[in-house]
Order: C-alpha cells, then structure tokens, then sequence
C-alpha cells in the first residue's frame, strides 16, 4: 500500500490478526523477485524517455523505508462505527516524521481479514501477466490501450458479504478481429445439474465441489493487446503501457480461453466431453467406476462412486489451477442442496426470502396458489397505463431464476407475466407481488430426489391449452418430465403459431415435449443411468394422438 507519494519511499503495512513481525531476510528475498523487463518495441531507444536495461542487468523494484518496516495493527472498531485511523498521539508509530495515513474503507468489514503486503502481491502478480513497453508517439494509434477498473462482492453462503478486488479490463475498447476473434464459452445447463444430483442420489455417488480462483489468469493470449499501468503500481513511469501476456477478467476472449484450458486439462486427466451438453464431462475405468464433472466458468460439481480416484483428480487438477475443494456440497450455482438418507434435496429458501426481503413481501400475507384465474392481465393496447417507474422486469427477473432452478409450479405464472415486459402497468406489479407472496409462504419447498429402489424410469407428461392468449390467440405448452417420480425438467411457453383447432394445439405440445425427451434420454444413456431405448409421454389428447 503505497502510503505518502511525496516522498522517495513507499511504506508498505500489514495488517495481521495474529501481530507476527516479519522478517528481515524474507523482505530482502521478496524484494529481489521484483524484477520486470523493459522493452522498446521498436528496437531502439526514444529521444526524452529512459534509457532501456539489458537482460543482464534488470531493473529492481524495491520496498525502501529509511527505517526498518514495523507491524501496524488497526484496532477492531465495532460493526455499527466507522473505522478511525490512528494520529500521531494514538498510533503505534507515534513521535516519528511519518504523516498519518488514511484508510482505505470507511466502513469494517463483515469478517476481520488480513491483508499481508498488498503491494508486493500486485507486482508480483504483474510479472506474470504482462510486460512493459514503451510507447512511442508516433505509433501511439496502433496500440489499442485498455482502461482498468476494480471492485467485487460475492454473497457467501453462510452468511455475510466478502469484498475483494480485483484487476478487471474494460474489454468494451476492444476491436472485433483484431483483438478478439471467437468469444462463445459453452456453460453448464440447469437441467444437466438436476440430472447429475437425481443420479447421485439413485446411484449413491458421492458429491465433491471446487472451485478455480482467478480463473481467467491461467489462460494464454493468441492476440497482442495493451493496457495501461496500474495506478500506484507503476514499473516504470512516463510513456508506458503493458502488454498482456496472460488473460484478465474484462477481455471478451477470456471466457473461451479458458474453457479451452480447462477442457485441455480434463482430457489429459481421461475425461470425454458429453455429446450433447458441452460443460458435462464423463470419467469411465472399467464398467463399475464413474465419475461426472459439471462446469460451469469456474466452478464445477463432481459426482463419483470412487471417492478415493475423485480426491486423486482434484489433487491433480489443484497442482495446474489454484482451487478451493469442498466435500460437502451446500450451495451450487444458486441451488441450496442438502443431503440425508432419504435423498437430495434442492430448494431456495434463503434467495427467495432475500428477494421478499428486497421487495418488502418479508411480512407478507401468505397465499395457496401463485396466481389467481380471475386476474385480468391484457395491457392497454395504446400503451397510456404503461408505468416504466415500477420494478416490473426486476421481480419477474427473479422469479425466472427461481422457477428455472427448482420450483415447476410457479412455470406457468411467471411465463404469463413475462409477455408483458413492455408494457406493463400497477396491475401486472400486483400480479408479481402475489407470485412471490406464494413462494416467500412456500419457501421451504423443493424437489427431492429419492434413492432407487429399481430401475430408473424416465416419464413425460405434456399438455396445452387452446387460445388461452387473446391478444394474439395463441395456445400455451406444458411440459414437465420426472425422473423416479421426481421432477427434472419442466418449461411452459407460448406456442409460436397459431393453432386452428385443440388438436393441432396439443400436436404442438407433444412435439415440444417428444425434442425435450430425446435429449433426457440421450443424455441419461451417455452418463449410463437409463437403458431403456424408449420414452413414455403421457397426453389427454385422443385426436393428438391419433395424428
């Protein structure tokens, strides 16, 4: 931490919860590993800039206090107070010429942290990533220059915020097929995790979660791109920029790189990627021993029925990646997850008291049913009613999220409210708010899949309602299948053309439900759950089913 630029030092403090001292020959080794190379890219020295170092000598970058470092130590201030900084009459280093500092938040963090040598980290980290060039003015214009910014919270899930920082890029300077050609990276879909926990609880596999930190670091850079020098983490001042030579959060190339990264690694480890889902991995030895890994960016679920092998792949993958591994699943991707004997269990109680909370429902009334019938949700056709202030695509926004994760029977309710994202008025707003007074009263509850007791079994139900939307006339489709009798994928959606009769209206629904069962199944029998070739769906439709 750079402390008092208008003299010729900078002061670096740690701040330690356990008030260990370092010492002298640790400074003195750190302190020798801050060498960055200089360059000219164009081959020779620039009138007016500093002359450029050889490799044999290469410039240091070091911590030079004119007094030995000492340990400061910040007294805890209570939740509710601001943090005070120490003046020379209280602090630890008073009757010295130093000026105070000043701290860097106002407010204490939730959990008391130490923060060791910052400035060593960040520059340390920086030979890593990138190296300094000059900038000639002459070809100022060919260097794409990016801009930097910083600044995170993650939501923990015991409880609490963790504020981190965190070397971000502004990726949107970035020139289409020049500094970036292909962006798309695959994730991991919703309906393959149910699937790969309804099959750890039917098979009895065991559950392990990691997850890469700074992931997008590990990736390697086919484009040449700059970036300006952190500010207060300068190597060399005046006219230079950086270039990259690793991946940084903010590129628009970073996400595939480093699917292709991970993708790489898992191969050498004898994973085959799933044919029809991209993010699904599947380890098989023999014809007993499995292992599944979903990935989704940086955090990947493993289900296994060898745990000793799938504590042996973690270690590996640990030695290239820097991760955090977890036995004990909790939380993935949004979904809560608990384990007993009588299976898994996924809900979201505490995002949907988190969003009644936000929407002041934390009180509310309870309901028994999402949404009443005799609601009247057709918008005014001229668009005279439309209110924008309201927080109409906000609520509906979490709602999508929690019917997406693990509550098919709010489907219906939300896909209703969606149509009218751009128009909507106070009534459409009441209509939401009694969505989520129906699942902040049914909180608790979610899908739990039971262990097997027989052969899994894969069934499809789907339905439709005919002309249900009259603004345009067009039919609703419903579909949900199960999985031992357990629902794993579900979806209502409006039906894209016009139906003429109920029974093209359910024709089209069995259709859509006929392509989401051929996918189950070709991914149930990749993963070797399902081995029956066949699907049943079930339909109230005679005449659809004649057709």
């Amino acid at each position: 931490i750079p402390i008092n630029r208008e003299t010729n030092f900078q002061e670096e403090i740690a701040f330690e919860s356990q008030n260990t001292p370092l010492r002298q020959d640790e400074e003195e080794s750190e302190a020798e590993d801050f060498s960055v190379e200089i360059v000219n890219p164009h081959g020779a020295e620039r009138p007016g800039t500093p002359p450029v170092q050889t490799p044999s000598s290469p410039p240091k970058v070091m911590v030079i206090p004119p007094t030995p470092p000492k340990v400061v130590t910040l007294p805890q201030a209570p939740v509710n107070e601001p943090v005070v900084p120490p003046t020379p009459s209280n602090s630890p280093v008073a009757g010295s010429t130093r000026k105070a500092f000043k701290p860097l938040v106002t407010k204490p963090p939730v959990a008391p942290r130490s923060v060791k040598k910052t400035g060593t980290a960040i520059l340390n980290m920086g030979k890593k990533l990138w190296s300094t060039l000059s900038r000639s003015s002459s070809t100022e214009s060919d260097l794409d220059v990016l801009e930097l910014s910083a600044g995170d919270t993650k939501q923990l899930p015991e409880g609490g915020i963790r504020r981190k920082a965190r070397l971000v890029v502004k990726g949107c300077g970035q020139r289409p097929g020049v500094d970036y050609k292909e962006t798309f990276a695959p994730v991991v879909r919703y309906e393959t995790v149910r699937i790969l926990l309804a099959t750890a609880a039917s098979m009895n596999l065991q559950l392990r979660q990691f997850d890469v930190n700074t992931a997008f670091l590990n990736t390697d850079l086919e484009e040449e791109i700059y970036m300006k020098q952190p500010k207060g983490y300068e190597v060399q001042r005046g006219n230079y920029v950086c270039k990259l030579q690793r991946g940084l959060y903010g590129l628009k190339q970073s996400p595939r790189n480093w699917h292709k990264t991970l993708k790489l690694a898992l191969t050498e480890l004898g994973f085959m990627r799933c044919a029809y889902d991209n993010c699904l991995f599947i380890y098989q030895y023999g014809e007993n021993t499995r292992i599944y890994i979903a990935i989704y960016v940086d955090d990947g679920l493993m289900a296994g029925n060898d745990p000793r092998l799938m504590d042996s792949m973690l270690e590996d993958l640990s030695k290239k990646f820097e991760m955090k591994i977890s036995p004990d699943v909790k939380k993935f991707l949004g979904l809560e997850i608990s384990r007993d004997k009588r299976g898994i269990m996924v809900h979201q109680e505490d995002y949907i008291q988190t969003v009644a909370k936000r929407f002041g429902l934390e009180n509310c009334k309870s309901v028994g049913i999402p949404l009443q019938p005799y609601r009247e949700l057709d918008p005014d056709p001229t668009g005279a009613s439309h209110d924008p202030s309201l927080e109409f695509q906000e609520i509906v926004g979490a709602l999508l999220f929690v019917m997406r994760c693990c509550r098919p029977d709010v489907a219906y309710a939300v896909n209703k409210l969606s149509r009218y994202f751009q128009n909507y008025e106070k009534k459409h707003m009441e209509a939401a708010k009694e969505v989520l007074r129906y699942l902040r009263t049914t909180r608790n509850m979610g899908i739990r899949y039971f262990p097997s007791q027989r052969d899994n079994q894969l069934v499809g139900y789907c339905d439709a309602d005919f002309g249900s939307d009259r603004m345009e006339r067009k039919s609703t489709t419903g579909v949900i299948f199960t999985f031992n009798e357990s629902p794993l994928t579900w979806l209502s959606r409006k039906q894209t053309i016009i139906a003429l009769s109920t029974t093209e209206a359910e024709y089209v629904a069995a259709a859509t439900a006929c392509k989401e069962g051929i996918w189950l199944k070709n991914v149930l029998e990749d993963i070797a759950v399902v081995d029956d070739p066949c699907v049943t769906i079930y339909t109230d439709s005679q005449s659809g089913m004649q057709l």
